[in-house]
């Protein structure tokens, strides 16, 4: 089964997410694609637009990843766009960093994926970004952010799972399953309770 995964690199809750869901595709026959959600973006009404606007308007230090890992899925590197996530959302979430182009370019050494660091710094990437995150609130929208999940086999997706502290063990799979079977329901369109803290980080 595959399953989008669509993502903000900044989103602290988004990162929590994406700890369960790696847990979950080392349980199951799961293969996660990573896909870029970038939260800016959207907040500017990006989603549907036709064009990007400047940098300044939309795109932070710590989105300009989102870049790396569009050019990077561009040859195919799924895997790498993985640990690259993984590497900076240790630095920046689990560590606590500030997003500065140095973290970036840690991680970027850490994933050995540097050979796609200067894409950071090519606005050539941001139509990109933005096609995915189109691509992110067709599966999902609208009035919804990151992550965004879609499995393999429904054309329709959902925002989250929104999970703090993050499950493990038979509840991660768990819940996996549920997500799986609600999203095979064309007629289901929300479940929410109310956030009663920050988010629990995990470890990468």
């Amino acid at each position: 089964m595959d399953v989008q995964f669509f993502l903000d690199v900044m989103c602290p809750w988004t990162w929590v997410t994406s700890r369960w869901l790696v847990d979950v595709a080392g349980r199951r026959d799961v293969t996660i694609t990573w896909r870029t959600l970038s939260l800016p973006m959207l907040r500017a009404g990006l989603a549907t637009a036709g064009s990007v606007p400047d940098r300044p308007q939309w795109l932070s230090p710590g989105e300009l990843i989102l870049r790396v890992m569009e050019s990077l899925r561009a040859e195919g590197r799924n895997d790498d766009v993985g640990r690259l996530y993984a590497e900076y959302g240790a630095r920046v979430h689990v560590l606590g960093l500030h997003p500065t182009g140095a973290v970036l370019a840690d991680a970027a050494r850490a994933a050995v994926v540097e050979d796609h660091l200067a894409a950071a710094d090519d606005d050539r990437w941001d139509p990109h970004v933005r096609a995915s995150l189109a691509e992110a609130m067709t599966a999902a929208g609208p009035d919804v952010g990151s992550p965004v999940m879609v499995v393999d086999g429904h054309a329709r997706g959902a925002f989250g799972p929104i999970v703090s502290p993050r499950p493990e063990g038979e509840d991660a799979v768990r819940l996996f399953d549920a997500m799986v079977t609600l999203l095979s329901i064309p007629a289901f369109l929300e479940v929410k309770r109310g956030r009663l803290g920050p988010p629990v980080i995990p470890g990468p």
